[in-house]
């Protein structure tokens, strides 16, 4: 198994897809730009920066007879002015399960309004009460 790898650089590895995913869904949200998925299989994983002509992409590949992945090709380079909002696609219902979940698990009765205000004071996106709310459903369903 590869160790647990944080951070988009070149021929970083990865020890699951969803890992992959979500350490790009993380690179996205904290340097506030949108990204579009070019192909997702078992095998590959490619994705560049949503606005047109910026030089943004990623590609990432399965090391072979593993499920790991590892980042083959990496231009890190926006020729973009990024986000001109508050809402990012990339911050989903499970993207904030997954960043509330130990709050939820510790304080069972975390008001949804609250969800929405750290969102917006942490991560500067803004989100609507009604995908807040399924967040904190989806967080209770995977601690229950």
């Amino acid at each position: 198994m590869t160790s647990q790898q944080t951070s988009l650089v070149l021929h970083a590895k990865f020890d699951s897809i969803e890992h992959l995913k979500q350490t790009c869904l993380d690179y996205a949200v904290k340097n506030t730009f949108e990204y579009s998925t070019i192909n997702s299989s078992h095998s590959r994983y490619t994705i560049k920066c949503k606005s047109e002509g910026c030089n943004w992409r990623l590609h990432a590949s399965c090391i072979e007879n593993t499920s790991a992945f590892s980042i083959r090709t990496f231009t890190d380079t926006h020729t973009c002015f990024g986000l001109m909002h508050a809402k990012h696609q990339q911050v989903t219902s499970t993207f904030i399960a997954n960043r509330i979940n130990e709050k939820v698990k510790e304080k069972p009765d975390y008001r949804i309004v609250d969800i929405v205000k750290d969102l917006h004071r942490e991560l500067g996106v803004r989100v609507t009460y009604s995908k807040a709310y399924r967040a904190k459903e989806d967080a209770l369903a995977q601690i229950n």
